[in-house]
């Protein structure tokens, strides 16, 4: 009986090794289609890049922004683009309650979760006021763990989905001055899905953070240009101090955070749970 009882388990063994060895096609492991990807932030910028990318792997979309006419700008061209069906909700993810609402209004749950949206607002530690720091957790920090909190309950343990979470390389080192509390409240965001990750990897569920390095998107362009306003050289002083850091000279594009994106967001990064993925050519190892 006990060697009928160790010969039944040892085929179930090599059956799931059987079965994990299998390889699938590439046109398989990065596509998305038959998904519903949620992507925050998506008006312009990284989170624009980033539903291009999905759409063109064939998910479908559901994008949320502050601005409603830039978000319907960037629906009809995806639309027309890719062929895939996209709703945009306006939400602002500084009110928590507007973010439980959006999702007590949202039929079902996505099966991708990309939290992109957030803001950076340049200010020495010490000059800081209260409402400055309220607003940056509450939308870099708390928004992406309400968002995270309903993905999973609506989801639940049985049927798992993916996560990404974006963060910043501000989280790992100060980059850039006089961004303290952006830094602080993209470090939570890498904690929440290393939470995440301790907590639910074991039912299937994958959460990943990417940490973007200096990307050229029309809020980095915006800081710049409220700088030169200001007269405030330092903002360029920093720039030339990163360039002259990093191996690969130059701002990265918002294409490249939506690659890495995609990979986390897709079958390719099967098996990849609570990791950082740095994307900032190179600043950050050397």
């Amino acid at each position: 009986m006990l060697i009928k009882i160790v010969y039944a388990v040892r085929a179930k063994i090599l059956a799931c090794y059987n079965k994990t060895m299998k390889t699938q096609p590439l046109s398989e492991l990065t596509s998305l289609h038959g998904k519903t990807a949620l992507i925050t932030g998506a008006a312009m910028g990284i989170g624009r890049a980033i539903a291009e990318r999905y759409a063109e792997a064939g998910a479908d979309l559901q994008l949320l922004d502050i601005d409603g006419d830039k978000l319907e700008q960037a629906a009809k061209a995806l639309q027309i683009q890719y062929g895939v069906e996209v709703t945009t909700h306006v939400v602002d993810l500084s009110d928590g309650q507007a973010i439980l609402n959006f999702w007590e209004l949202l039929p079902g749950a996505p099966d991708i979760l990309v939290n992109n949206a957030g803001i950076f607002i340049k200010t020495p530690t010490e000059k800081t006021s209260v409402e400055v720091v309220d607003r940056m957790l509450a939308i870099n920090t708390r928004a992406v763990l309400l968002m995270c909190q309903e993905m999973v309950r609506r989801r639940g343990h049985k049927n798992p989905g993916t996560i990404v979470n974006i963060s910043s390389i501000e989280a790992a080192a100060g980059m850039t001055s006089d961004m303290t509390v952006y830094g602080m409240s993209k470090a939570g965001v890498a904690a929440i899905s290393r939470g995440l990750t301790k907590d639910h990897a074991r039912d299937g569920w994958k959460v990943n953070t990417i940490l973007p390095g200096s990307v050229m998107t029309p809020g980095a362009q915006n800081m710049g240009i409220a700088a030169i306003k200001r007269l405030d050289f330092s903002l360029f002083s920093t720039t030339f101090k990163l360039n002259m850091r990093k191996p690969v000279k130059g701002m990265g594009q918002p294409d490249d955070i939506a690659r890495a994106a995609l990979y986390l967001g897709s079958p390719m990064s099967s098996y990849i749970y609570g990791a950082e993925l740095v994307v900032d050519g190179g600043f950050l190892a050397v």
